[in-house]
């Protein structure tokens, strides 16, 4: 017996056929996408998402390109991925959050052991391990590490705690705790060294802020991979990564920009290359199996309706 057509949907229903907990991830993921939406239960008990006439064709198109088989199967692949302990792109705070949390205590923990020692002088920083172009030319290159953990002044630690607090979540739950230490200390690291070799200055220089756009550029790089790329395109990622790289870390005068852009460089092409292998997907089920809601009439058959 051939499975039935789904009823055609009138010009406002954007989906029918849902469950009350899909219905309410329509209507926030289409608010993410400002286009104001609503659920409502239909005769037969079910629930349908409804929008403007003008914003539901636009609306049909996200909701198709989120859930391309079904309500149904996105619930499966979801459950999957649990039961095998896979990173979910949904999770935002979560059981690995710790070492987010872990490294922002140890930036707090060097400050506080910074103003115990009195005036801060030239002297007293370096022996706290500022870094130094003439120091570093003479050998002591462990200070392109040790700056990341100083912070001259309190403002500056505060900016790169909130920073890290928001892009570090995602980056610790993809690539686990030890893979985030690493690449937020390489990224550190590899933006003190192009600092170092193209910016070089008599002043002292110092923060986490290369190691933390290392830690978004990570997320970037991450999100490049094929598997946890979603439903943007390489060009939207990159385009986002720059924008949150503007926002949250600092384009602004008096920003080492050497030193961000280096440790944002190294982190994409490090969390491209740590990302672990996805693993696959269970095989989405036939249409006839899956029951899944009706979304556009005569998709199946390739025509648009239009």
């Amino acid at each position: 017996m051939e499975p039935s057509e789904p009823a055609p949907l009138a010009p406002h229903e954007v989906a029918t056929g849902l469950e009350r907990r899909h219905a309410d991830d329509v209507v926030v993921l289409l608010a993410s996408m400002d286009i104001a939406s609503h659920g409502r239960r239909a005769d037969d008990g079910s629930w349908l998402v409804e929008a403007a006439e003008a914003d539901a064709p636009r609306a049909r198109e996200i909701v198709r390109e989120e859930y391309p088989d079904g309500f149904a199967a996105h619930d499966a692949a979801e459950a999957a991925r649990r039961h095998r302990g896979g990173p979910s792109p949904h999770v935002w705070m979560h059981g690995r959050t710790w070492i987010v949390l872990a490294v922002g205590l140890v930036l707090v923990a060097w400050f506080v052991r910074m103003q115990m020692v009195g005036e801060l002088t030239r002297a007293r920083l370096l022996g706290l391990g500022a870094i130094s172009w003439d120091q570093v030319w003479v050998g002591e290159y462990w200070r392109l590490v040790s700056g990341v953990f100083v912070h001259f002044d309190g403002a500056h630690l505060l900016t790169n705690l909130v920073t890290l607090l928001i892009v570090g979540p995602p980056l610790a739950l993809v690539l686990g705790p030890s893979r985030f230490v690493a690449i937020f200390i390489l990224t550190g690291l590899a933006g003190n060294l192009a600092s170092h070799v193209l910016a070089p200055t008599a002043g002292l220089k110092a923060g986490a802020s290369g190691a933390i756009a290392g830690v978004l550029g990570a997320l970037g790089g991450t999100s490049l991979d094929p598997g946890f790329a979603g439903r943007f395109a390489r060009w939207q990622i990159l385009g986002a990564l720059a924008a949150v790289y503007a926002l949250l870390v600092g384009a602004g005068p008096g920003a080492d920009h050497v030193a961000h852009l280096g440790g944002l460089l190294s982190g994409i092409v490090l969390g491209r290359w740590l990302t672990p292998p996805r693993p696959p997907e269970p095989a989405p089920e036939p249409p006839a199996a899956r029951g899944g809601p009706a979304l556009v009439p005569g998709e199946a058959r390739g025509d648009r309706g239009e």
